[in-house]
């Protein structure tokens, strides 16, 4: 498996033990919800926080970034969908947790060579 899909796959599990924290155990969501809407917090996280702001603005403004973009992901499945329940506190909690997750996970993509960007 090459660097860049297991570095993927990290920020998969960490986004979404980050949201089982703040989404599961608060608010009793269940596991295949957060699991599937982590996903597409993942992947949005990753072309937009990795790819364009990370390279563009630096590490502090792309964990800002990804800490809001993965609110907003959570908030508009709960908006679309009533598999998901959310309240400003899980909402804060992940977006703290996403941010300084985030923040750790772009020194490390920073510092590899081999994962990109």
């Amino acid at each position: 498996m090459n660097r860049t899909l297991l570095a993927l796959v990290v920020k998969y599990l960490m986004t979404f033990v980050f949201a089982w924290l703040s989404f599961g155990m608060m608010l009793s969501n269940s596991m295949a919800t957060i699991a599937l809407v982590a996903l597409i917090a993942t992947a949005g996280n990753y072309f937009l926080g990795d790819l364009l702001i990370l390279p563009a603005f630096g590490n502090i403004v792309a964990a800002i970034g990804d800490g809001l973009l993965g609110v907003a992901s959570f908030y508009l499945a709960a908006v679309v969908t009533q598999d998901l329940a959310v309240d400003v506190r899980s909402l804060f909690l992940f977006g703290v947790l996403i941010l300084i997750g985030e923040y750790f996970f772009h020194r490390y993509l920073l510092s590899s060579e081999k994962v990109e960007p």
